[in-house]
C-alpha cells in the first residue's frame, strides 16, 4: 500500500478488503447516491383492452396495468347468449406493451353458477375463454383477474 507520496506505508486494510474494490471503475459514492431508493415505486401504466365478440358479450369493465414489467388485467363480461361446452370464444385483445412473453392460461376459473371455463392471453394479445364439460348460460357474469410479465424471467 501507499501514501498520499507515494510512498510504501503501513495500512490497517486487509487483502480480502481490496479484494472488494476489484473491478471498481468510478467512484464508489457516487454510485451509492445515483442508486435509487429501496422505497422507491414505479409508476403504473393504464392500457385500453380492446372489446371482440360483442354480440356474444356485454363488457361491464375491463382493465390493463403495467408496472415494472409486471401486468394485472381484470376484465368484467356479461353474457348475451350462451356458450357451448367444449368451444373457444375469443373476449378482447390486449394492447401492444402488456402483452405476456409467453402464453399464459388461467386455468381454475369459474363462473357465477360453478361454470367451468380457462382463460388464456397470446403473446399477441388475444384474450379468450374455453368453456368446459357444461354450457355457460345467457345472462351470466364472468370476471377474469390475471397477471404476467412481459418480459420472460430467469
Amino acid at each position: 500500500m501507499s501514501n498520499s507520496s507515494g510512498q510504501v506505508a503501513v495500512s490497517a486494510v486487509t487483502s480480502t478488503e481490496l479484494g472488494y474494490l476489484d473491478g471498481v471503475t468510478s467512484k464508489i459514492q457516487t454510485q451509492l447516491n445515483n442508486k435509487a431508493s429501496s422505497s422507491h415505486t414505479h409508476a403504473a401504466t393504464a392500457g385500453t383492452i380492446s372489446p371482440s365478440n360483442t354480440s356474444k358479450f356485454t363488457y361491464n369493465s375491463g382493465y390493463v396495468y403495467k408496472t415494472a414489467g409486471i401486468v394485472c388485467m381484470c376484465v368484467n363480461i356479461q353474457l348475451k347468449s350462451a356458450c357451448a361446452k367444449s368451444t373457444s370464444y375469443t373476449i378482447a385483445t390486449i394492447p401492444s406493451g402488456f402483452r405476456p412473453a409467453q402464453l399464459v392460461c388461467c386455468t381454475s376459473c369459474a363462473g357465477v353458477y360453478g361454470d367451468s371455463f380457462y382463460a388464456q392471453v397470446t403473446t399477441a394479445g388475444t384474450l379468450s375463454i374455453f368453456v368446459g364439460l357444461n354450457d355457460i348460460d345467457a345472462d351470466e357474469t364472468i370476471a377474469l383477474n390475471m397477471m404476467w410479465a412481459t418480459t420472460l424471467i430467469g
